[in-house]
């Protein structure tokens, strides 16, 4: 059938993959970021670096401009939401 999804992960199933990756990296979290902050008081790309992994996570990372970023004119997407009849 055209459209329909018929393997993989039930909609709203947890990846247990990622989850175990996050719950590992959640461990290390307060050392690493105490590690970034020690990088960021010295100086040089490796402070700057470390500077913007806090900020980032922090703060969410900065927009990143595209190809069609408006700079030419109106930027026109289209979206596909289902297969015509």
């Amino acid at each position: 059938m055209y459209g329909r999804k018929t393997g993989g992960r039930k909609a709203g199933t947890p990846n247990k993959a990622t989850a175990e990756i996050r719950q590992i990296a959640a461990v290390h979290g307060p050392a690493a970021i105490k590690r970034l902050v020690a990088l960021m008081k010295g100086s040089g790309p490796v402070a700057v670096a470390a500077c913007r992994e806090l900020l980032d996570r922090g703060y969410g990372k900065a927009p990143q401009p595209h190809d069609g970023d408006g700079q030419d004119g109106p930027v026109i997407v289209n979206v596909v939401t289902g297969v015509p009849r």
